[in-house]
């Protein structure tokens, strides 16, 4: 989840109601009225929500909108939907989806993808197993630049003042140019055998991210220039779950089920909460609650200055995602292993609804216009009315998808 590293086309002008990055803030902190202001587009409201998902097998070509489901208003046909397929274990892609119909505007082959695309500047930045990271023209899908590192890509890309910055199997975290792709620096951690899954955060001129392996813990580096600022050691893993700053901490998520806040300026602990599972993703903070779903199948909300729980919701399984949660307009959604899409107030936690997919949920939503849109692991995605769940549309792409999806 880094500057949630998605940031949309400054085109365009829409307002941003939560951040994933997973975990996203909401824009009362400094970095998102940063992020705010670089954005453009057309009035919708859009919630976007970075993240890897998991996604099963898919059915083969994308479906039509079926016709036996209310028609979405024809301002949707203007905007599009982007995430990532893979077909088989090998070979991924990216889709761009008509947010109206779900039929495909354009594919731009790659390799195996675990990574939530970023938008930008008119483009959409990518990573992939084939040790690229890529930018793909928005509207085209034509590559306008591509850079290789000797290890595959797992980590999100993360965009945020013409810089895209990502993390490699390498141990390292790469800036670029994020118009050329041209290389601005590169960090390495010290053990070249430390895993960087999560995409890194930026805020008040550092770039936060998360190791796994050998040097597991927080790392903080100077984002126009890669040097470190300071690193704290966690338990295991603490890459599974994306790094988020507001109110002067940054939070973590951990295999050992606990979630982290560490003062953004130092990276002294100031408070953990631990839950019975694993944390595969990160959270998201609105309103000063941190919103984090375990595996251990219960969504958890957190007062975000002290870690004290406000309110939980058990699901039917594990909550495995790699995706924080998205919030839009006092709403919480989180899918599960049980198959649902949960909706939940944000406030209380109380049920507004849920919706049953054809198989896992592991992705996290966007939300654009009152519209819910989101993927399960068989490959379906799906767009529903956020009011009551209601389905839209629902279309199957090639292969499995275990990314999150993004909006224009």
């Amino acid at each position: 989840m880094a500057n949630t590293g998605k940031q949309a086309n400054p085109g365009f002008a829409p307002t941003i109601h939560s951040f994933r990055h997973g975990a996203w803030l909401t824009s009362h902190s400094a970095h998102l009225r940063a992020l705010c202001d670089a954005l453009a587009t057309g009035g919708l409201c859009i919630s976007l929500v970075v993240t890897l998902a998991a996604c099963g097998s898919s059915t083969g070509k994308h479906a039509t909108t079926p016709t036996a489901f209310p028609t979405l208003a024809a301002t949707f046909a203007t905007h599009t939907i982007f995430l990532g397929d893979n077909p088989n274990p090998s070979e991924g892609e990216l889709v761009a989806l008509n947010a109206q119909t779900g039929s495909m505007r354009w594919s731009f082959p790659m390799g195996a993808t675990y990574s939530t695309p970023a938008l930008g500047a008119g483009n959409i930045y990518m990573a992939a197993q084939d040790s690229y990271a890529y930018a793909i023209n928005a509207t085209t899908g034509k590559l306008v630049w591509r850079f290789s590192r000797p290890q595959r890509v797992d980590g999100y890309p993360t965009l945020a003042a013409g810089v895209v910055y990502y993390t490699s199997d390498d141990g390292s975290v790469n800036a670029l140019d994020a118009a050329s792709g041209r290389p601005l620096w590169s960090y390495h951690t010290p053990n070249p055998t430390d895993h960087l899954y999560s995409a890194p955060f930026v805020a008040n001129g550092l770039i936060y991210f998360g190791v796994g392996g050998f040097d597991d813990g927080l790392y903080a580096l100077g984002a126009s220039t890669g040097k470190l600022r300071w690193n704290t050691a966690l338990p295991a893993d603490a890459a599974n779950g994306d790094a988020i700053v507001a109110n002067g901490l940054v939070y973590v998520g951990a295999q050992d089920g606990a979630l982290y806040a560490l003062d953004a300026s130092t990276g002294k602990l100031r408070w953990n909460y631990q839950t019975d599972g694993g944390l595969n993703a990160g959270a998201t903070i609105v309103n000063d609650v941190a919103y984090v779903g375990s595996t251990d199948g219960t969504l958890y909300a957190l007062d975000a200055t002290t870690g004290k729980l406000r309110w939980r919701y058990t699901t039917g399984d594990a909550i495995s995602g790699y995706d924080a949660p998205s919030v839009f307009e006092g709403v919480v959604y989180i899918g599960s292993d049980d198959d649902h899409l949960y909706a939940l107030d944000a406030t209380t936690g109380k049920l507004r609804w849920k919706f049953l997919a054809s198989d896992k949920v592991r992705s996290s939503p966007v939300v654009v216009d009152d519209v819910v849109f989101f993927a399960s692991d068989d490959g379906s995605c799906y767009a529903l009315a956020a009011s009551d769940g209601s389905l839209r549309w629902q279309v199957s792409l090639r292969g499995a998808v275990e990314t999150s999806p993004i909006a224009d």
